[in-house]
């Protein structure tokens, strides 16, 4: 465990700069201190092959320590990093567990899921949320998992199989151009965008902020600007679509969303929230007065110790 004054050493100047400047104090703290930190193992139970009760006897028959997870069933989260652990259990070889950080469950909890549902997964791997909306749905309906990078789609087509989601069916393409070859398609849409990932860095895993420069951050926010609105013009009128990232900045989440809402007058935002996850904005209160006020309904989550930093925004296409 490292201090916040050696986070603020070694994570990038311009970052932890930012930080402050963007935020509230008390929030730029929060990120370094969580930074400072490992982060514990947690698992999602694959409820198409196992359920929560008897993987949790297998863990304590393995002497592993867990607490449940109060705004998801299927969670669990481990006192520790225990990732080689549950890796050696046979309920990880079947596929049984999936070893997933909190947050990275929290979009598909957010999206109203429901079996027999046709659904888009934009950029899927390497399949966590994928093989988690197939749970949610139960195995019935059908998700497209899309995935641009080739080696990444083979990953993403591995854990598919490997979780028993016989629903989804993966595809290769620009993610950008789905939205125009497949207009008003999907039921619900999961825009999960690549992005520059300062919700998951850590000290211990320098590789996690190894390689961040601020205008990754801008290259990024064209990009999600671009992969929304194609999510949005695959999704149906009336549908859903949930805008998610692993990352802190403003110009990656709120600014998207402002942008969005700036060119479409066919989307609204609604409620992001779950019985159980507290959140708390980070914003100060004169960048909160920049954004639209119905970005109040988005949910920033903040780095704690056992949770990666999230931003995830729920809209719907008017119908």
């Amino acid at each position: 465990m490292y201090s916040i004054g050696e986070a603020r050493k070694r994570l990038p100047q311009d970052y932890v700069d930012y930080l402050y400047r963007a935020f509230t104090p008390k929030f730029g703290d929060a990120v370094l201190q969580a930074a400072a930190r490992p982060l514990p193992s947690s698992l999602r139970v694959n409820t198409l092959k196992s359920d929560v009760h008897a993987v949790m006897a297998s863990l304590r028959s393995c002497g592993l320590k867990f607490q449940r997870v109060p705004w998801s069933k299927e969670a669990l989260l481990l006192d520790a990093p225990r990732e080689k652990c549950l890796r050696s259990m046979a309920e990880y070889d079947r596929g049984q567990i999936y070893l997933q950080s909190l947050s990275s469950m929290v979009p598909p909890l957010l999206l109203p899921l429901a079996p027999g549902q046709n659904i888009l997964d934009l950029c899927a791997a390497p399949g966590s949320k994928t093989t988690q909306m197939a749970s949610l749905m139960q195995n019935q309906g059908s998700i497209t998992a899309n995935e641009v990078d080739i080696l990444r789609l083979e990953r993403l087509q591995y854990n598919i199989g490997k979780q028993g989601s016989t629903i989804v069916g993966t595809m290769n393409m620009d993610g950008t151009k789905v939205g125009r070859l497949s207009e008003n398609t999907f039921d619900a849409v999961l825009v999960d965008a690549p992005c520059s990932g300062e919700g998951r860095f850590r000290l211990d895993e320098p590789k996690s902020y190894r390689s961040w420069r601020p205008p990754l951050v801008q290259k990024m926010a064209r990009l999600q600007k671009r992969l929304l609105a194609s999510g949005l013009d695959a999704v149906k009128p009336g549908g859903h679509v949930l805008y998610s990232t692993c990352t802190v900045n403003t110009a990656e989440n709120e600014a998207v969303i402002a942008a969005l809402l700036k060119a479409r007058d066919d989307v609204e935002l609604l409620p992001a929230r779950l019985t159980g996850l507290k959140v708390t904005a980070g914003l100060t209160q004169t960048d909160e007065e920049r954004w639209p006020s119905a970005l109040k309904l988005a949910m920033r989550i903040w780095p704690t110790p056992n949770m990666e930093g999230f931003f995830c925004c729920l809209l719907r296409k008017r119908a």
